[in-house]
This record gives structure tokens, sequence and C-alpha cells, in this order.
């Protein structure tokens, strides 16, 4: 949970849609995308501004003082061309922290999809239509 919640510390989600969408989306603060029923902003109701020194002191609070190594998995092939773009860079803003350590990985839908369903991504990006 003090991972969880340290990443949700750090990750700068205006950042990642100006640097990825180059604008053209809105920040995500929530499962459900804004105009789609059940939509809040919890995340930033939760979180608010990305604020690096919280999530160290959650770390340090559980007992994490090394850099927390980590690998995010993605498909490549199912969810756009974006899709890579923001693994990169939620793995520049996570390392820039100097409190993560992140290795991205990748495959192919097929064998993705076949991974997440056995649990053999810890981490993973998913998506869906609404």
């Amino acid at each position: 949970p003090a991972v969880r919640t340290a990443i949700a510390h750090i990750v700068d989600r205006d950042a990642l849609v100006a640097k990825v969408y180059r604008g053209t989306a809105e920040p995500l603060y929530s499962k459900i995308p804004k105009g789609i029923s059940g939509h809040t902003t919890s995340f930033f109701d939760t979180f608010g501004d990305p604020d690096v020194k919280q999530a160290k002191e959650i770390l340090t609070s559980a007992g994490i003082t090394e850099p927390v190594k980590m690998t995010f998995w993605y498909t490549t092939d199912r969810y756009g061309s974006s899709t890579q773009p923001e693994f990169e860079e939620l793995e520049r803003q996570l390392e820039k922290s100097g409190l993560f350590d992140i290795t991205l990985e990748s495959a192919p839908w097929k064998t993705f999809q076949e991974g997440f369903t056995q649990g053999e991504y810890p981490v993973c990006g998913r998506g869906w239509f609404p």
C-alpha cells in the first residue's frame, strides 16, 4: 500500500497529458473518464498535486529507504500508439523522484492478455472503451 500511495503522490497527470497527448486530452483522476456515468476526481481529491516529499515520507514510514524496483508491463498492439510514450513518461517521473527504479516491458496483446490473466505482471496497464 505504501508503494501504491507514493506512486499516486508522484505521478503528474498534467505533465503526462502535455507530453504524450500534446494537450489534446484532459488529465484523468479516476478510472472512469469525464462524461461517463460514475466519473469522479477521487485521485485528485485524495492525493492532490504531485508531492515527492510526501511520497518519500510515506515510503520511509513504511521502512522503505532504497529506490523501489518495479517492472511495468504494457501491450504493444491494443490501446494505440500513445501507450509506450505514456509508460516512458511514468518511468521518467517516478525515476526522477529518486524513489523508484522502473523497468519497462511490453508484449503483443495475445501474450500480454495471457500474462495478466495468470498474474504474471504485478504492474500493468490496461484500458477500456466506453
